[in-house]
């Protein structure tokens, strides 16, 4: 049975998880562009196959393990993980009204 936090737990992964995807489109799209990479980390990895494979494979893995370990979470983690996905809702909001602007 799924306890109330259990499905906040797992909404908010599935967000994050989602703006993650989101972010890797969209950077995709800010690239091809001309718009440079703002995450110094993953500007690095711009070009090689480390990029995709971090973004789609490697986060949403740490998301399942987020989820397997749910039941030892403390509420410092799970402060952690809203500030997470309050950082992935910036980005994706922040690469919208970016890519926006730059095709009006």
């Amino acid at each position: 049975m799924r306890t109330r936090r259990d499905r906040c737990i797992g909404y908010t992964l599935i967000a994050i998880g989602v703006f993650n995807f989101a972010d890797y489109l969209l950077t995709l799209r800010a690239l091809s562009l001309g718009i440079p990479e703002g995450n110094p980390y993953m500007d690095a990895l711009i070009g090689t196959p480390w990029f995709p494979i971090v973004k789609l494979v490697i986060v949403p893995v740490g998301l399942y393990r987020i989820w397997m370990l749910r039941h030892g979470m403390g509420w410092i983690s799970r402060t952690l993980l809203g500030l997470l996905l309050a950082a992935y809702t910036w980005v994706t909001v922040y690469h919208i009204v970016a890519l926006l602007r730059i095709m009006m």
